[in-house]
């Protein structure tokens, strides 16, 4: 069953029927979702939604069924496959990216790229929707999908008569295809099937041509809910090919996310070497290593696409000065200028000229105040002024007006609230307000109205849950909602909705954290989403160019991570 009740009320009516006899016991378990054959329900916000579904634990590239049947009709296969992902995906992206599973899992098992193609091609020409196939277009896949469920709501009315079961069953394309009296039914198994419909629910003719497909109809094909479908929360996406965490995650200018550096265990030694994220086909790939391992090091993707690496950590306390460049149209790193400065725990900020300002840091016995810039055209740095405070684990965000704000983090010998703004054409730096709390390993977010917004990290005793705007204009602090957890040591990030996602960090029991939540700033308001599947500190994230955020490695109770997964927006 599915309620939007509160737990505790649908508790207390269980509970109620569980008492009224003594023969009949009632267990359940409540859940935010459920799997169930190869659909996720979810309750989302109190709306029911459902998704395709795709067990983690499966190999990413198998079918989603499997299919016994000659060569000679393969083309039912793909036709199958995209008529099932229409009716499950209730919008164009996620539709879209079904398919592109679907294709993937078509050529690992050995059909021809051009047959997919022209079997892909007939069948949106087939529904008048080449527009789909050509380009993503949402109001007509829209139309398809509802057209297609209207259909099969079709087959099912009044699929209780034998004679009008028995229709259903000869006429339903998923059910069987035959081309000839001579040649074969295709008979689909899902994968996370149920079994078979009981024997009087089957006509006796259709019994061996159904199985799967017919349960699977009659279970949730023709449910309305169906076509509320939505993705929505954390799914876990390829393991990175490395256990590793205070690494790197930049997404390039191609879409693919390359992730660098890092421990691989805790405090054992740092890592050198580099993967790649197809954000698109989800899948891992290596690349070249760095020339130095590192940790605890900044990453900064350039206007020319190229990947800027600089500082980071060796072992417990040694400290780089060292950069090199990441070029991805030839998946090789390059040496460039060392900096001025060794540090590690730093912040590096590209400019709106191209520029990257690299900001305090730490090394062996200090914090630092020093500041400069990196030119790419010539690839050399340049001492710019100092900042008025040292810090480390600080915060470093670009405003719309080309200043950089610097936040918070680790003096001397406590956390800071202090703020302070860095003019890249004066290349001098202000004070500004101080924040209302002191706090390193914070977050700090610039909203589309062009206000900064600062989450969590840990005070002067222990972590925070509260966050507060900076607003440039006029250069003050206002309290905004506390989060729903105290957090440090977590991420933060604009979605392209507007609104903020923030997951993982320590929380007050010194723990690491699976949740996470969404700051409104329409509203000013927190609001609990799906937890991580794996709670995660020290990891690092990045924001897609599908809108999705991809989380990678980390370290947790259970040691360093080399698990990912995505967030969908929903």
């Amino acid at each position: 069953m599915t309620s939007n009740e509160p737990v505790e009320n649908i508790k207390a009516l269980l509970d109620r029927e569980n008492a009224k006899d003594p023969n009949i016991h009632i267990t359940y378990t409540i859940h935010d979702s459920v799997e169930f054959l190869d659909v996720l329900i979810e309750n989302n916000q109190a709306q029911l939604k459902t998704s395709v579904f795709r067990k983690p634990a499966a190999d990413p590239y198998i079918l989603p069924y499997t299919s016994d049947h000659p060569r000679h009709i393969h083309s039912n296969t793909i036709h199958t496959a995209l008529l099932r992902a229409i009716r499950l995906c209730s919008d164009v992206q996620t539709f879209d990216q079904e398919r592109l599973n679907i294709e993937i899992a078509l050529l690992l098992n050995g059909y021809p790229l051009n047959f997919i193609k022209r079997h892909l091609k007939q069948f949106f020409r087939n529904h008048n929707a080449m527009s789909i196939y050509q380009d993503i277009h949402e109001e007509t896949y829209k139309k398809l999908h509802l057209q297609l469920l209207d259909e099969s709501l079709t087959h099912h009315i009044g699929s209780n008569q034998p004679e009008q079961q028995q229709q259903y069953a000869q006429t339903n394309r998923q059910c069987q295809t035959t081309t000839s009296k001579k040649q074969p039914y295709i008979i689909i198994h899902y994968q996370y099937e149920s079994g078979p419909l009981p024997p009087d629910e089957v006509p006796p003719r259709q019994k061996q041509r159904c199985r799967g497909t017919a349960i699977y109809f009659k279970t949730y094909m023709f449910d309305p809910f169906v076509c509320e479908s939505c993705i929505y929360g954390w799914y876990y996406t390829a393991s990175m090919l490395q256990s590793r965490y205070a690494h790197t995650s930049s997404v390039l200018q191609n879409g693919y996310v390359l992730i660098a550096g890092g421990y691989d265990d805790y405090w054992s030694y740092d890592l050198n070497n580099a993967e790649l994220y197809d954000s698109v086909g989800g899948s891992r790939a290596p690349t070249s290593n760095m020339n130095n391992a590192r940790h605890s090091h900044t990453a900064s993707v350039l206007t020319s696409g190229n990947v800027l690496v600089a500082g980071g950590g060796t072992g417990y306390s040694g400290v780089l000065n060292s950069a090199e460049l990441y070029h991805p149209t030839t998946g090789t790193w390059t040496i460039t200028g060392n900096m001025n400065n060794a540090r590690r725990c730093h912040v590096a900020s590209v400019l709106t000229n191209g520029n990257v300002l690299v900001t305090g840091g730490y090394r062996p016995s200090n914090s630092i105040n020093s500041a400069e810039l990196y030119d790419p055209s010539t690839g050399t740095w340049t001492i710019t002024a100092n900042m008025k405070n040292p810090r480390y684990y600080h915060t470093a965000s670009v405003l719309a007006n080309g200043k950089v704000l610097v936040t918070g983090g680790f003096g001397t010998s406590s956390s800071l609230n202090t703020a302070e703004l860095y003019n890249p054409s004066t290349f001098a730096w202000t004070i500004t307000a101080n924040m209302t709390n002191a706090r390193h390993y914070h977050t700090a977010t610039v909203l589309a109205n062009g206000k900064v917004l600062v989450t969590g990290g840990y005070g002067t005793s222990a972590a925070l849950n509260s966050a507060e705007l900076y607003d440039p204009l006029t250069g003050t602090w206002t309290i905004t909602s506390n989060m729903n957890n105290p957090r440090y040591n977590h991420i933060a990030f604009l979605l392209t909705n507007g609104k903020v996602l923030v997951s993982g960090g320590l929380g007050l029991g010194g723990g690491a954290s699976n949740s996470a939540e969404l700051y409104d700033p329409l509203t000013g308001t927190w609001t609990v989403t799906a937890n991580m599947n794996s709670a995660r500190i020290d990891y690092a994230a990045s924001v897609l160019t599908n809108g999705r955020v991809l989380a990678t490695g980390g370290f947790s109770s259970s040691g360093t991570l080399n698990t990912a997964e995505v967030y969908y927006p929903g």
